[in-house]
């Protein structure tokens, strides 16, 4: 499959996100997330991003959600929408958890369908 090149550039910028992500998380730990606040308004900000980023790949091109399983953009925008419209219900465990267990997965499922598309 060869990419549309404003999906290389959703998905591209989503990865970019995703490294912000983790340069941020190496401020601290859960508990020092739990007490800064501006280390939360950070990561907050990031899966926020993160969110519309996959919102938009889900809205331009619906398809590809379906045909790549296992790249979890619904549960991005999910997310992104939890944060936007009801911040304070949003958990800082759950955040915490997503931006260190699911995003990273995330954003290796999108290198490999970039990878994919490079080597086509």
């Amino acid at each position: 499959m060869i990419l549309d090149k404003d999906l290389r550039a959703l998905l591209e910028g989503t990865l970019e996100w995703g490294a912000k992500t983790k340069s941020i998380l190496e401020i601290g730990n859960k508990e020092k997330f739990k007490a800064d606040i501006v280390f939360q308004l950070a990561i907050v900000a990031c899966a926020q991003h993160i969110g519309e980023k996959c919102a938009q790949i889900l809205k331009k091109f619906p398809e590809l959600g379906p045909s790549n399983p296992s790249i979890h953009f619904e549960k991005a925008r999910a997310l992104r929408n939890r944060i936007v419209h009801d911040y304070d219900g949003v958990d800082l465990d759950t955040i915490w958890d997503t931006v260190n267990l699911s995003i990273p997965g995330l954003m290796l499922e999108i290198e490999k369908l970039l990878d994919h598309d490079r080597s086509v």
